[in-house]
């Protein structure tokens, strides 16, 4: 599945009459999830204000919440503020804007497009993007992380190439012989020159 978890963040106002009132949150089987709330851990009951903005994390999907009253409600309740789905970058399409690249002596960056079946997924939010020997001729590889923990991770390569030359002429053509000249580009130590013939390249001797 491309969800991994979900996190759920409680509005401020969240709070229950304590041990007579709580909340539970299920996992599939209808058994009591152990969280980490407010600095404890392994909770199951959660009452009183342990749940004022706060936001916990649920791996086990589907999920439930369930809560229990002895039906005098003196306090606010629970309410939901918000719901992010936790994804499985490993298991989410993940592709590049451009797989070769011109070199330019600085750092290149070609976009990222992450997608978990149809949701396009967002940089800094779902995952991050680090770049790995991105700036000189050759392959650079580039990490896209989940930002949560045990959320996945895949790597892709993409090529940086030396610019095509520029300003090439032909002069002084002999028989046996030509000058070729043109413009060297940034990066470059040095060039080869091949010859065309026969339906095949022979390197030249320069």
């Amino acid at each position: 599945s491309y969800v991994r978890g979900v996190r759920l963040k409680f509005d401020s106002r969240t709070e229950f009459e304590n041990s007579y009132d709580y909340l539970e949150v299920l996992d599939k089987d209808g058994e009591p999830v152990a969280l980490n709330v407010n600095g404890q851990t392994g909770v199951t009951r959660l009452t009183g204000t342990m749940l004022q903005g706060q936001t916990i994390t649920v791996t086990s999907l589907p999920v439930r919440i369930h809560m229990h009253t002895d039906g005098s409600v003196s306090k606010f309740g629970f309410k939901v503020s918000s719901i992010k789905y936790l994804y499985n970058i490993g298991k989410s399409s993940v592709s590049l804007a451009k797989t070769s690249c011109p070199y330019t002596g600085s750092a290149i960056k070609p976009a990222v497009t992450v997608k978990a079946g149809n949701t396009t997924l967002k940089n800094g939010t779902d995952y991050t993007v680090t770049y790995k020997s991105n700036k000189a001729i050759g392959t650079a590889t580039v990490v896209v992380a989940g930002k949560s923990p045990n959320n996945g991770k895949k790597t892709l390569t993409f090529n940086i190439v030396p610019k095509a030359i520029s300003g090439l002429k032909q002069t002084a053509t002999k028989t046996t012989s030509l000058k070729l000249t043109w413009t060297k580009q940034s990066g470059i130590s040095g060039y080869k020159v091949y010859k065309y013939a026969s339906s095949k390249y022979t390197q030249l001797k320069q």
